[in-house]
């Protein structure tokens, strides 16, 4: 039992007992809340939604990857939360932008790059620095938002409502020229986690049931609620509010089949038209029966096995980009075993040490792997090593240098 419970810590938010169903749609028309412009602009109270892509996969470029962290002024002394850009081809780490002390505000969002410039929020302002050069940006949010993803025009933020008292997954924009902020609400739905996008569409999981959930607090009526709760995975569309739904299946692993046993399935993660899925089936007793990798279409059809796991650790994804590429078991005891999705191959002995030393942040374009050397001060320090020789096993890797600020 104590090692289910793990597994269950483990695999967090993205863990639901599962069997795939029909891909089907559902719609509603999203409902419209005020508009609060920072300037004088107007917009639509929807406006379109173009090409969405989550931020965090925005970081990397072809030529470079955008970080944040804690920046020790060498003139005061004073430790500044900071952006950075490692640049692939000096192997040189750049100061691009200051913000507030590290002491008196919250940690920045995820930097992300649209249009030549990268941008980053801190507090309640929305930082943008064009990678030409020219003149900085700064776009007052009037709240602290964590922007999850952006298409050609805005930024989004998108909250998870299940498990509270809000009917609807409140949205919110921020036009990335005019600062121009847009809020509405999306059909109601109970809406628990956002992995990807594509298009206009967010890949997402919402917890259906058939009365509204109660209260954790209030024990054995909520217990019975989620006893009989199903978990979809589908595609939401954040302009028109329809859902196509991936997967249906039970939320509880309470809630178990004829021979007593249930299911967990985690969202993985997506490469071009295929999504990956991880699945722990589990006996009455709690105890983990087996393990495996699942794909299948973006409808959820043809969802085939992939491979078997000799674990029911969560397993980390190692990405190009938004592209899924490989997945990677570790225990933080010991070397590290790699999936590659893109050839079908396992590769152990990967050289990942207990202090997240060699961790694999990114794969680059030209055939290279971003890890962490070490952690200084609670920061990674990154640096760069052929595929390759990091699958075979190798440590020998080049570490970014500072250039002068």
């Amino acid at each position: 039992m104590k090692r289910f419970l793990a597994v269950l810590l483990g695999l967090a938010m993205g863990l639901t007992a599962c069997a795939p169903a029909a891909s089907e749609t559902t719609s509603e028309a999203p409902a419209t809340v005020e508009t609060a412009p920072a300037e004088a602009a107007e917009e639509p109270s929807v406006a379109p939604v173009g090409n969405l892509a989550m931020n965090i996969s925005l970081r990397a470029q072809e030529d470079g990857y955008y970080y944040t962290g804690v920046w020790g002024d060498p003139d005061s002394g004073e430790a500044k939360w900071a952006l950075f850009r490692l640049d692939y081809a000096t192997g040189q780490r750049q100061l691009l932008q200051t913000f507030g002390l590290y002491a008196n505000s919250n940690a920045p969002g995820d930097p992300f790059v649209r249009n030549g410039t990268v941008y980053c929020s801190v507090d309640d302002t929305l930082y943008g620095v064009p990678l030409d050069g020219s003149e900085k940006k700064t776009i007052p949010t009037k709240e602290v938002f964590y922007w999850m993803l952006s298409d050609e025009n805005a930024c989004y933020t998108v909250e998870n409502n299940a498990f509270t008292d809000v009917a609807r997954p409140p949205v919110k924009r921020v036009d990335l020229q005019t600062g121009a902020m847009t809020s509405w609400e999306l059909p109601a739905m109970n809406l628990t986690a956002v992995y990807s996008s594509r298009g206009s569409r967010l890949l997402a999981s919402r917890c259906v049931t058939d009365q509204p959930i109660p209260s954790v607090e209030e024990g054995e009526l909520y217990d019975a609620v989620m006893q009989n709760a199903t978990t979809e995975f589908g595609w939401l569309d954040l302009t028109t509010g329809d859902w196509q739904k991936i997967f249906s299946c039970p939320y509880s692993t309470q809630k178990k089949g004829d021979d007593g046993q249930s299911e967990m399935w985690s969202c993985k993660g997506m490469n071009e038209d295929t999504l990956y899925f991880q699945r722990v089936l589990i006996d009455e007793d709690g105890n983990i029966l087996s393990t495996t990798l699942e794909r299948c279409a973006l409808d959820g059809s043809g969802m085939t096995e992939v491979l078997k796991l000799p674990s029911g650790r969560n397993l980390y994804p190692v990405c190009r980009g938004a592209d899924l590429v490989w997945l990677m078991d570790y225990n933080y005891s010991g070397p590290a075993t790699i999936y590659d999705l893109t050839t079908g191959k396992t590769w152990e002995n990967i050289p990942v040490q207990p202090n997240d030393s060699g961790w694999p942040a990114e794969l680059t374009d030209d055939g290279r792997v971003l890890v962490n050397d070490h952690y200084d001060g609670g920061q990674p320090t990154y640096a760069l090593i052929g595929q390759d020789d990091y699958l075979a096993g190798s440590r020998d890797w080049t570490v970014f240098t500072d250039a002068e600020s």
